[in-house]
């Protein structure tokens, strides 16, 4: 038993529903995503509209209609009828959401982009079984999962997250710390296809920070495609300082490595993306003390 704590796609080897079903999931995703930076363009039109409709009241007044009364005109409002919910994520479509729907999102996100790293070779992606988010200790197959947590189970290949954490980076740091937790998890998982174990093949700490690489190699990729805000990194790199390990306690079983192991194999993996996660060279710079 192993308990790790705390974006053309084919998924080889699932079946055709399989792929259908995140094919789908993924237009939902940068739909979503894509909604903010819509809104923000429809909002220049209506400004430029506005102004050339200035002495026609009539007009002027239609432009202005916010049936929903959330601050977004009914005209670049995807729900018009429904106010936002301003939770810190997607608050700029104009639509009610939930954290819950975001990080479903990432989840599909971070699945698309392995999907397409491992394509047809030797390592073929397979899909995680469960998302499952919780608010008390959960049973899974890997054993009892507590709270202030998110955990991968290698039994079954499921992803469990304590809500209430992430909602705690959501807060305090941004939108992005709780998309790197779980891009973070869904590493360990790329980490079990390649066959990568601890401590029979690497140490616990270093099967860690591989995810921590991992999910650097994520964020490039969806840096590429246009997802990130300017501070997005910065919320990644804060949400790794904050849960980083004493440098002391290197033999402690449940360690992620310390802040500064962590930014370092996250940063790999953002600038050397994620084959250097498996080489040699990446566990060179982690070496276990000698007890």
């Amino acid at each position: 038993m192993v308990e790790h704590q705390l974006p053309k796609l084919r998924v080889a080897g699932s079946s055709p529903v399989a792929r259908f079903e995140v094919t789908e999931s993924a237009a939902v995703t940068y739909g979503r995503w894509a909604k903010v930076l819509s809104r923000n363009i429809a909002l220049f039109v209506v400004s430029m509209i506005s102004l050339a409709a200035c002495g026609n009241s009539g007009t002027g007044a239609a432009l202005e209609v916010d049936s929903d009364g959330d601050g977004f005109p009914d005209l670049v409002d995807a729900c018009p009828n429904e106010p936002e919910t301003l939770n810190g994520v997607y608050d700029g479509d104009g639509c009610p959401d939930t954290p819950a729907e975001f990080y479903e999102d990432v989840r599909t996100d971070v699945e698309m982009f392995w999907a397409s790293e491992l394509g047809g070779g030797q390592f073929q992606y397979r899909l995680i079984t469960e998302f499952i988010a919780y608010t008390d200790a959960i049973d899974t197959p890997c054993g009892l999962v507590e709270l202030n947590s998110a955990s991968y189970c290698t039994t079954n290949e499921g992803v469990y997250y304590d809500s209430d954490f992430l909602q705690f980076f959501l807060d305090e740091v941004g939108d992005f710390a709780p998309a790197f937790i779980i891009s973070h998890e869904i590493g360990h998982h790329v980490s079990n296809i390649f066959g990568w174990d601890a401590p029979s093949v690497i140490s616990v700490v270093q099967l860690e920070l591989q995810a921590d690489c991992f999910a650097g190699a994520w964020v490039t990729g969806a840096s590429a495609r246009g997802l990130l805000q300017p501070a997005d990194e910065g919320e990644t790199l804060e949400a790794l300082i904050l849960s980083g390990d004493p440098a002391d306690t290197w033999f402690d079983p449940d360690l992620h490595g310390t802040s500064d192991q962590r930014l370092i194999a996250f940063l790999v993996g953002v600038f050397q993306g994620g084959g250097r996660c498996t080489s040699p060279d990446f566990f060179a710079l982690f070496p276990a003390p000698s007890e």
